[in-house]
């Protein structure tokens, strides 16, 4: 297995890039697998996870890409680039293998929590061949979303001053004014807030027949209606679709090394096919 890395440039905006090739292949491969990562802080708890999935699925003869979307760490951009529809276009970019140099006929999409929900996106547009989709808890409403994020900047900002400085009407009035808010040490601007407000993945009406598999690591033994719903929808539009529940503390919320070796073997089976 081969791991590189480099910067591509798209619209003006230098994105980083990681590669997982698998050892002695050509350019050519039957599938190939884009790792989306999410947001924010589970964007930095995730990466240990997103890498080594990248060489476990290249350790099995899938060539892996994971792109750093515009203004999201190491890629270039501001806070005018963080914005759904942008990531969608940096994502698109790397299906067809022209920047990444992984040419395949086919394309499998992992995307954790908010890139998961990019990945969805992803899948319903007519210029993808996006062929199986694999989910690990997808933010399925953007404002209950935006409602987490909010939370945690409360519960930080007590365990930081010994009492929280905000409330959650003033993070978003400050947004709303055309501020910009600080959440997680990212720059979030108001447009970003539109793009939550209009986000519901539970009811898709363009996306084109694949199979998807949503994994959720929690302590609840039966799916949240929201997720079970979303499934339900998906199959009723023809996807073949199955879920696995993980009873652990997820991965993508822990400060320090969390566990997630079982959430791996999970996601590297269903990409596989296993």
């Amino acid at each position: 297995m081969t791991q590189n890395s480099f910067f591509i440039e798209r619209d003006g905006i230098k994105l980083y890039t990681a590669t997982f090739i698998p050892e002695g292949e050509t350019k050519r491969h039957g599938t190939k697998c884009l790792l989306c990562h999410p947001l924010l802080d589970e964007k930095k708890s995730s990466h240990r996870f997103l890498a080594e999935l990248g060489r476990k699925l290249a350790t099995h003869g899938v060539p892996c890409v994971m792109p750093d979307l515009s203004a999201c760490g190491d890629s270039g951009g501001d806070a005018t680039h963080f914005d759904e529809a942008r990531w969608i276009e940096d994502l698109n970019a790397f299906v067809p293998g022209i920047h990444d140099g992984i040419e395949a006929p086919s394309c499998c999409t992992v995307g954790i929590r908010f890139g998961a929900s990019l990945a969805m996106r992803l899948a319903e547009r007519e210029d993808t061949n996006i062929s199986k989709l694999v989910l690990i808890d997808p933010v399925i409403n953007g404002m209950d979303y935006l409602d987490e994020i909010i939370q945690q900047k409360l519960v930080r900002e007590m365990m930081t001053f010994g009492k929280a400085k905000s409330t959650p009407e003033s993070v978003l009035q400050e947004i709303r004014k055309g501020h910009h808010a600080d959440l997680d040490g990212f720059t979030v601007p108001e447009s970003f807030i539109d793009n939550l407000s209009s986000l519901d993945i539970s009811n898709p009406n363009r996306l084109k027949r694949c199979s998807i598999t949503l994994i959720l690591q929690t302590h609840r033994r039966e799916l949240p209606e929201p997720h079970r719903r979303f499934l339900d929808n998906c199959t009723g539009s023809g996807c073949d679709c199955m879920s696995k529940i993980i009873l652990s503390p997820p991965f993508w919320k822990a400060n320090d090394i969390c566990e997630f070796r079982k959430v791996l073997d999970e996601t590297a089976s269903a990409v596989l096919g296993k």
